[in-house]
This record gives C-alpha cells, sequence and structure tokens, in this order.
C-alpha cells in the first residue's frame, strides 16, 4: 500500500559537483610596439699611440753584384729599366721580389730579379731593432760604346 503523502519524504538533493576553480578570463589591451630603436653605438677607443716610423732598408753595396746584361738583349740592342718592390728580410736577406714596373723585356726583368735575389741589404730598423720591410730598387740596363 502506498504511503500517505505527509510521510513521504521531500527529496535529498544530490551531492553537488567539486568546485573546479577556474581562472577568471581577463581581457588585456595591448599597445601598439614603439618602432624600433638603433642600439646606442659603443663608446669610442681613444686612438692607438702613432708607430714610430721605420727606417728604410737600404742594400748594403758591398759585395751586391750588378745584373748580368743578356747576351741577346746586347746583340738586340735592348735597353731598360726595370722596378722591383723586395722584401727585406730583418737579418738583412731578401725574401719575395716582384716587379712593379717592366722594362717591357722579360730578359732583362728577370736578369735584374736574379741579381737582386743574392743581395745583402741593411735592414731597417724601429726602435734600434731591425725589421722586415719593403723597398723599391730600380735596375737600369744601358748599353755603352
Amino acid at each position: 500500500m502506498p504511503l500517505p503523502p505527509e510521510e513521504i519524504l521531500p527529496p535529498v538533493p544530490a551531492d553537488p559537483p567539486p568546485r573546479v576553480d577556474r581562472p577568471e578570463k581577463r581581457v588585456i589591451a595591448v599597445a601598439p610596439a614603439d618602432p624600433p630603436r638603433a642600439a646606442a653605438p659603443p663608446p669610442a677607443l681613444p686612438p692607438p699611440p702613432p708607430a714610430p716610423a721605420p727606417t728604410t732598408a737600404v742594400p748594403a753595396r758591398k759585395g751586391n753584384r750588378k745584373p748580368d746584361y743578356p747576351r741577346r738583349a746586347i746583340e738586340e740592342n735592348i735597353e731598360g729599366r726595370v722596378l722591383l718592390s723586395v722584401e727585406v728580410l730583418s737579418d738583412g736577406s731578401v725574401g719575395t721580389i716582384e716587379v712593379k714596373v717592366s722594362s717591357g723585356h722579360a730578359m732583362l726583368d728577370q736578369a735584374a730579379i736574379r741579381a737582386v735575389r743574392d743581395w745583402v741589404f741593411t735592414p731597417a730598423t724601429v726602435q734600434g731593432r731591425p725589421v722586415r720591410s719593403l723597398v723599391e730598387v730600380p735596375i737600369r740596363f744601358t748599353l755603352t760604346n
């Protein structure tokens, strides 16, 4: 038999679901970015002290032989001037040699190089110490009667 309505208990509410805290959604206004700026240049360094000027290397004339005049150049009456760029090492010996200005005749240029390769120089100095340097050496080939 059914129970009288006064004996019916009101329904029991179910346990509420557990509360989950969620972060609130916030709207943040973003301002437009400033245009990029160039970084400030680093402070300038003071200039280095001036280096002492080296003295110029000079050929030690004793024992430096003159270039051989090529026989064919003599036979063909060829004369000319060669300007060589010579690396003088700190011991006075010759390093590299380059033809800076050609005579216009390879045989004269090569004769000048062959001679200067064996030359000895008084080296340039800086503060009294010998140093490597470059010197220009003119060689003139002239025929005389």
